[in-house]
């Protein structure tokens, strides 16, 4: 009986215990905006009726049970959305390249559920804030998607961990917009060396690229990220010495580099990471003593591990 609220315009029913199936008769009201039913407990498919709502701007169905593929022409038929998250969910299939354009959209969360298939183009959604592909099982191939980002210029969270993504990370990872805080890469099959060009994202804050492939050595260019707060590169094949411009990272809490092919001298830049927290490198093939500058460093109150050098 909702359905029949002829002039509502948002319903957030979030954080409940509804079940059951979503009642396709929300799609009949007239002027609905906002739609809210994340974390409850609904399940079945979203009615057709919702994806063909033009004039939402906002729907979450996040963390339900609900299953089912996206439609392939979303993007046309939900033109004005601005806000899309589907995260937590038993969703399959493939994402629909006609996501595309929606040009409006900002938020588009996906992440934890199954969808599968090369991820598309993003590159007409000029206003893209975040963009949320975790835990899923979709692939890279060609990179292009990558590159297709460049022109998403507020994109601010790009999650694409725990996924299958191969191949090497393409220099177009430098390329990606200046406005960048947080980049996972976490649990894929990226292999190749880290691009020096990441050093163009000036603003990245988070940086977790662990449980992946990557090999040679960690780009000097790494101490060009001023803002960098995590560094997490741990269970890699990163090889060679760590670079001294490390310790340019005035604003790095924690650095992961733990269970790689690293060697030579711990390095005593290490020691002008004022805010450094927590620091891991164990399991390497770190060599010499202990450099005393790390035990000036008042602020490592979380960790500190050089076991296994």
């Amino acid at each position: 009986s909702l359905g029949n609220f002829s002039n509502l315009t948002c319903l957030l029913l979030s954080q409940n215990n509804f079940q059951g199936a979503i009642p396709s008769s929300l799609g009949m009201i007239p002027s609905l905006e906002q739609l809210d039913l994340t974390f409850n407990n609904l399940s079945g498919t979203v009615p057709a009726s919702l994806y063909n709502k033009t004039t939402l701007t906002y729907l979450a169905v996040g963390t339900n049970r609900l299953s089912g593929q996206i439609p392939y022409d979303i993007g046309f038929t939900l033109p004005n959305i601005q806000t899309l998250i589907l995260q937590g969910n038993h969703f399959q299939g493939q994402i629909p390249a006609s996501l595309g354009n929606a040009t409006n959209i900002q938020v588009l969360d996906l992440r934890d559920n199954s969808f599968q298939g090369t991820i598309p183009s993003f590159g007409n959604l000029s206003s893209l804030t975040e963009l949320n592909l975790g835990m899923n099982q979709l692939e890279a191939g060609d990179w292009s998607f990558l590159s297709s980002l460049a022109n998403c210029s507020q994109l601010v969270l790009l999650n694409l961990d725990r996924n299958i993504l191969k191949g090497e990370l393409p220099v177009s990872t430098g390329n990606l917009p200046r406005s960048l805080q947080v980049l996972l890469l976490t649990e894929n099959q990226i292999s190749g060396t880290i691009p020096p060009e990441i050093e163009h994202l000036t603003n990245l804050t988070i940086l977790y690229m662990e449980n992946n492939l990557l090999a040679g050595n960690l780009p000097d260019s790494i101490g060009n990220l001023p803002n960098l707060f995590v560094l997490s590169l741990s269970q890699n094949k990163l090889s060679g010495e760590v670079p001294l411009s490390i310790g340019n990272l005035s604003q790095l809490s924690e650095l992961n580099l733990q269970e790689n092919n690293l060697s030579g001298s711990i390095p005593r830049p290490l020691g002008y990471c004022k805010n450094l927290e927590s620091l891991n490198l164990s399991y390497n093939s770190f060599s010499g003593s202990i450099p005393k500058e790390l035990f000036t460093l008042f602020s490592l109150s979380e960790g500190l591990d050089l076991s296994h050098n």
